[in-house]
């Protein structure tokens, strides 16, 4: 481990150096995915008890992502928020992408989630009715994120 306080840059590797240079980058990684749904949050002015509820998850989950700077949930857990918020199909892409997942064409569930997205269908009763009818799991609070 490199003692980043008394360091001399000439005495350094490359590696070191580099060691350096990526370190608050791998630090802050996942900052951004809470950054932006907090930032989402409040810019519809919601509160966390508005967007556990609508999402239908246990508000330990919630706090869990609140509360733990590195932490990032399921996809689906992500996938109910952004129901629970109503996002739209941009904001929830943006939101996925900061957590490290993705709506991709290649899968089918992704496809239906993607289409009540597009058309603004939030009623998570509604969607996971139609994700039990094609055997995908569901979302809300049968979750374990």
């Amino acid at each position: 481990m490199i003692d980043l306080k008394n360091i001399d840059s000439a005495t350094l590797t490359e590696s070191e150096k580099l060691i350096i240079k990526t370190k608050s980058i791998i630090e802050n990684l996942y900052s951004p995915f809470m950054s932006y749904l907090f930032k989402l949050i409040d810019e519809k002015n919601l509160t966390d008890v508005d967007v556990y509820k609508r999402a239908h998850l246990d508000r330990r989950i919630f706090s869990k992502i609140r509360k733990n700077n590195g932490y990032i949930p399921s996809k689906r857990t992500i996938l109910a928020i952004a129901f629970g918020m109503r996002l739209t199909i941009a904001e929830t892409n943006n939101l996925l992408r900061r957590a490290g997942y993705e709506l991709t064409p290649s899968r089918k569930n992704d496809i239906v989630m993607k289409y009540f997205f597009e058309n603004e269908i939030y009623d998570i009763f509604t969607v996971n009715e139609v994700l039990e009818h094609y055997g995908f799991k569901t979302l809300g609070d049968s979750l374990v994120a």
